[in-house]
């Protein structure tokens, strides 16, 4: 999913995955920048994309390894990972998301590897009832067709 992003030149986008083997070998196919997270990182970002295997790495991720501290006011997360309600309701009331305005978009996808590759997934997507007005995500758009056009205005 990350590679069609990639496509796009008016999104700066960074990768970040927990095995920096994966990290590498994205990089030689698709265009972005590898995000290296310490507690020396300086970036601040609109947003992030998530696909996680379960609960526990997205709270690993986001809490734990403090991504959300690295969102400017404001910010989305969107979530493309199958996860629990209750896994939602403790991302909705985290301190940190409340206090800087973090919105949280649950859109798990359905299409498995090929759907990826092809752009023919299908998103769920859910989130709080609001808008982000800073930027419009285009999440798969391919020549043929349109898969999921986020517009978050």
């Amino acid at each position: 999913m990350s590679g069609h992003l990639s496509k796009d030149p008016n999104i700066d986008l960074y990768v970040f995955n927990r095995s920096n083997r994966v990290t590498k070998r994205w990089l030689k196919d698709f265009n972005g920048l590898e995000f290296k997270l310490s507690k020396d990182t300086k970036n601040k970002f609109n947003g992030v994309i998530t696909c996680l295997k379960d609960d526990s790495s997205i709270v690993e991720v986001l809490i734990k390894n403090n991504f959300i501290g690295l969102l400017k006011s404001n910010a989305f997360v969107i979530d493309h990972s199958t996860t629990s309600l209750q896994l939602i309701q403790n991302i909705s009331s985290n301190k940190k998301f409340i206090s800087n305005n973090i919105s949280f978009f649950d859109a798990p996808v359905s299409g498995g590897e090929v759907g990826a590759i092809n752009g023919t997934l299908s998103i769920m997507y859910g989130g709080p009832n609001k808008t982000v007005s800073y930027t419009h995500l285009r999440a798969h758009e391919t020549s043929l067709h349109l898969v999921c056009r986020l517009l978050l205005e």
